[in-house]
């Protein structure tokens, strides 16, 4: 079994667990494992379920296309917690220990190599707070600071280098919200478990964000400061069918109407961050862009795995029926774009709705 970039865990117990400690390990944890010899990201959720006597629980092993895996066997014993991944492969064991916000353990695979996973605790009561947060700030050299909203709570980031007609992407990274406007980072998973590497983003008397603090070991403190960026960006949610799908829309600063572009994934579970950079990039040309999450991994109980390229063509044109009708959007001027599986969405979409004015495979 292949271990990924994004890991989603959340816990299904099939015996009672002991229910006194259960709070201390409830909730979104965020760091990495090397059982790839080699740091990756993972996000953990532990949540009860509605009846209160078990836990409820799946796994999602996005680069291996599997989402909502249940895993098994969870136990909560004082700060002691260990619980089963089985994959269709085989079962991976993790014996850990809580240390404050912090979940450190290893995973044991078949062949008996244990590997490290350390998460630490994500704040998701502070999600609504995070738009606020999003733009770019200006750091030392011409480097630019672009923060965007991710579907699962933290927030997205890059540092990049604009030259010209190229973005020179330095460094791509996650922010862990651990208090109010302050995050750790994912840069480094090693940096993110020690809490050590920080931006808190720091607000006027009007409380509007004027800067984000840079705080890394060994390093001066460096300060960004918020920056009118050449695009806007805002959240969105529309539906397609009796779904609803969380997206973010790109705009150029000034009134519009623009011509719009609404990005299609490709395989995978691909989110709204997946393509911000994207989305970004074409803002600053002149065009409209939606970024949405791709149906099953975001809200709702559906799974991506299981839409069909029937489904996946209905939210493209969902997406370019909610742009026509925008203030600011060109709605006779609205396309697709996207690479990958887009380019079997895309003229499935193009066929069904007259509303797409163009189309760019990649």
């Amino acid at each position: 079994m292949r271990f990924v970039t994004c890991v989603v865990f959340a816990a299904l117990l099939m015996t009672a667990p002991t229910w006194g400690n259960v709070g201390l390990l409830t909730g979104e944890w965020v760091g990495g494992t090397d059982v790839l010899d080699g740091w990756r990201l993972a996000q953990l959720r532990f949540a009860v379920a509605a009846e209160g006597t078990r836990w409820s629980s799946s796994v999602d092993l996005s680069s291996a296309h599997v989402m909502r895996l249940p895993l098994d066997g969870i136990q909560v014993e004082k700060d002691r917690v260990r619980f089963r991944l089985p994959s269709p492969y085989s079962v991976y064991t993790f014996d850990g220990r809580l240390e404050g916000d912090r979940l450190i353990g290893e995973i044991t695979a078949p062949s008996g190599r244990p590997s490290p996973l350390h998460v630490v605790r994500s704040r998701t009561d502070l999600v609504d707070a995070r738009a606020a947060l999003a733009g770019a700030y200006s750091l030392p050299k011409g480097r630019r600071l672009l923060v965007t909203p991710r579907p699962f709570g933290q927030l997205a980031a890059a540092v990049v280098e604009d030259t010209g007609d190229e973005v020179r992407i330095e460094r791509a990274l996650m922010l862990i919200p651990i208090a109010a406007d302050r995050f750790v980072t994912s840069g480094s998973i090693v940096k993110a478990l020690a809490m050590d590497e920080t931006i808190e983003f720091v607000r006027n008397d009007a409380g509007q964000v004027k800067a984000a603090r840079w705080l890394a070991p060994g390093e001066k403190e460096m300060v960004a400061s918020w920056i009118q960026d050449e695009a806007e960006q805002e959240p969105v949610r529309f539906a397609s069918g009796p779904l609803e799908l969380d997206g973010t829309l790109w705009l150029p600063r000034g009134g519009g109407p623009f011509a719009a572009i609404v990005l299609v994934h490709g395989s995978g579970p691909v989110t709204r961050d997946n393509l911000f950079l994207r989305g970004r990039e074409l803002a600053r040309r002149g065009f409209a862009v939606l970024a949405f999450d791709k149906r099953g991994t975001g809200r709702g109980d559906v799974r991506w795995e299981h839409a069909t390229f029937d489904e996946l063509a209905g939210d493209a044109v969902a997406a370019v029926e909610f742009l026509r009708h925008h203030p600011r959007v060109d709605g006779a001027h609205v396309g697709l774009q996207g690479n990958s599986q887009a380019g079997w969405i895309i003229p499935i979409a193009a066929a069904r709705s007259s509303a797409v004015a163009f189309a760019i495979v990649v």
